[in-house]
């Protein structure tokens, strides 16, 4: 990768490890503000509802990613973002807590499709390196925030953890405002691709139905990435009766194997299988398998429990990065390359608020088993999505 690319690449990655530090800060305390006194039902409202203004911001921010200057819009919801997670603490109503974390969830969506646009001013290769280790800064901020929550808990209440995710967020702030500019000079401007006569719309027809197709397996995926991530510390603490830091603790096993999936999921689409939906059928598949263990061993061991689960999480993260960063770079001939990133994220999210609210009401009517039951089949539906995407083929 050339050193602008790199340069590029490392600045983007930063910000994204401080956006899942101020987005999954609010699942990461889940346990213990409900420990706190606050209902389940509400505490699930709340992540319920920054999923999808952070969803419906996706299309939003799709959009604007290819009308606006995209270093601009990232800016803006880099400081949005900051100040919410500041204000979440002052809340004291699930309503309040519903008010500020849905506009985090809406700045949030002003952070990844925009940076798609940047980033798809690198070549073919360098894109997909850099949207690796973009994604593996999501990653690697998740485990941050995993790791950080039980550090606070032990000299503060659940309210510290916003306030040094804000700090960060200030820190990430400046660091874009100040270097940005000079990283992009040194790059071709966004938007500068030859555009076909297909840009006029928002999609060309021809696109529709392999859209749709891997729309559906993005939702999946959704469903099973943020629900688990979501949901594990809660089961830990419900099943095996662990207090919330040793759940949080034992936790991080998911996102620290999920880098691993990511580094195993780009080794493979770029030397075996350059198809990003066989690809993304065979992580289906292989997180089906882990969902049928779970669902026939569901309260063995807590360890065997965050094992499945952190395999499940890996394909899904390595699915997410073929499907929501690889594949939207077949439509940069259209000039829309950040409206089907949006789109795509959006369907994700739309899975995520599903999980979010559906986990904890299975879970409460039918227990865990019939939870890890759906993983498994909700998995097999996904590897379905995908051989169809690949039956049909991307129209060139």
């Amino acid at each position: 990768m050339r050193q602008e690319g790199k340069w590029l690449a490392g600045i983007c990655t930063v910000i994204y490890f401080v956006s899942y530090l101020t987005r999954h800060n609010f699942a990461a305390v889940l346990a213990e503000i409900i420990a706190s006194g606050t209902a389940s039902e509400a505490a699930a409202t709340v992540t319920t509802v920054g999923f999808i203004t952070y969803g419906c911001g996706q299309l939003i921010s799709g959009f604007l990613g290819d009308q606006l200057p995209p270093a601009k819009l990232i800016l803006g919801g880099l400081l949005v973002t900051t100040s919410m997670n500041f204000l979440l603490p002052f809340c004291s109503a699930g309503w309040q807590m519903c008010l500020v974390w849905g506009v985090n969830g809406a700045a949030q969506a002003m952070l990844w499709p925009p940076m798609v646009k940047l980033l798809s001013v690198l070549e073919e290769e360098e894109y997909q390196k850099a949207c690796a280790n973009v994604t593996i800064g999501g990653a690697v901020g998740t485990i941050t925030i995993y790791c950080l929550v039980p550090l606070v808990l032990t000299v503060a209440d659940w309210r510290g953890v916003f306030y040094v995710c804000a700090a960060f967020g200030v820190a990430a702030s400046i660091l874009w405002g100040t270097w940005i500019g000079r990283v992009l000079s040194y790059l071709p401007k966004p938007g500068e691709e030859k555009k076909t006569g297909g840009s006029r719309v928002l999609i060309p027809s021809v696109c529709i139905p392999i859209t749709l197709i891997v729309l559906l397996a993005i939702i999946a995926q959704g469903i099973l990435r943020d629900g688990i991530t979501t949901w594990a510390p809660v089961y830990l603490n419900q099943v095996y009766h662990l207090d919330t830091a040793v759940s949080i603790f034992i936790t991080v096993s998911i996102p620290v194997l999920s880098i691993a999936g990511i580094k195993l999921t780009a080794a493979l689409y770029n030397r075996a299988l350059k198809e990003e939906q066989t690809c993304a059928g065979l992580l289906f598949l292989a997180a089906a398998v882990c969902g049928l263990v779970l669902a026939l061993f569901p309260t063995s061991s807590p360890i065997l429990f965050a094992a499945g689960a952190a395999v499940m999480t890996a394909c899904m993260h390595g699915i997410n990065l073929l499907l929501i960063s690889v594949f939207p770079l077949r439509y940069k001939k259209f000039g829309r390359i950040s409206l089907i990133s949006g789109l795509f994220n959006f369907s994700v999210y739309i899975g995520s608020a599903l999980s979010s609210i559906g986990f904890e009401w299975i879970s409460q009517h039918f227990g865990w088993q019939s939870v890890a039951a759906l993983w498994m089949a909700i998995s097999l539906l996904g590897a379905f999505l995908c051989w169809g995407a690949h039956k049909k083929g991307f129209p060139e």
